[in-house]
């Protein structure tokens, strides 16, 4: 497609227009649309469509993190680094999934880093160098509890 390209090279204005109107075909799969709706909630300049495309991405796959990632360095943008920090202590309970992954660093080190960011900024330095020395939120998978309605509940409160 060739929004894929210009995305990749960072034309977002470029890329947006054919990236929305490929949202619109039916013929398309659930990863399909999921990755159009990531891509498109990065390419927005308003917030409020951006976060429309998060809500829809992470309804389509409550599982998958880089929506919910994104979802919560919005939050960390806006100063709302409570929220932040609890998205990204269920990202980093998530499983790791062995299909498409739009960033894979939402797979690694990424969630911990900004897990700790939210904590310094919150003045919780003591427990932000704990969780980069640990290497992991004390949060399991298994306890994972529907991340897809806090997410929607968020989304819903910015509306």
């Amino acid at each position: 497609m060739l929004f894929r390209s210009h995305f990749l090279k960072n034309q977002y204005q470029e890329a947006i227009g054919p990236c929305l109107l490929a949202l619109e075909h039916a013929d398309i799969g659930g990863t399909e649309k999921y990755q159009l709706h990531v891509q498109a909630s990065m390419m927005l300049a308003d917030r409020g469509k951006r976060l429309e495309h998060l809500g829809k991405a992470i309804t389509l796959s409550p599982i998958r993190r880089e929506a919910h990632g994104l979802l919560a360095t919005d939050r960390m943008d806006h100063g709302d680094f409570a929220t932040a920090y609890h998205i990204l202590k269920q990202v980093d309970a998530m499983p790791s999934t062995q299909d498409w992954n739009q960033e894979n660093r939402w797979y690694s080190h990424l969630p911990r880093q900004l897990m700790a960011q939210c904590l310094r900024a919150l003045g919780q330095h003591a427990e932000a160098k704990a969780l980069v020395r640990d290497g992991r939120s004390e949060e399991h998978t298994s306890e994972l509890q529907s991340p897809d309605h806090l997410v929607c509940r968020l989304l819903l409160e910015k509306k």
